[in-house]
């Protein structure tokens, strides 16, 4: 679930359920970014932007050491 305002004219708002596919790589600026699927559109996005739901209690710590 997108946890995080996004700029001005993302297709995906704060609240919206996105599914991450993998990781396109580690940028300074934004950290790790994460490709994801918002219905038939791919979106690229921070994954601090991201809360998790439906995971496991070990995915859930992995995350939250990140």
């Amino acid at each position: 679930m997108v946890s995080d305002w996004q700029e001005m004219g993302s297709i995906v708002k704060e609240g919206d359920v996105l599914k991450v596919h993998s990781i396109d790589g580690i940028y300074d600026m934004y950290g790790i970014i994460v490709n994801t699927r918002y219905g038939r559109k791919k979106v690229s996005i921070p994954l601090v932007d991201l809360e998790p739901i439906n995971i496991s209690e070990e995915q859930r710590m992995l995350l939250e050491d990140y």
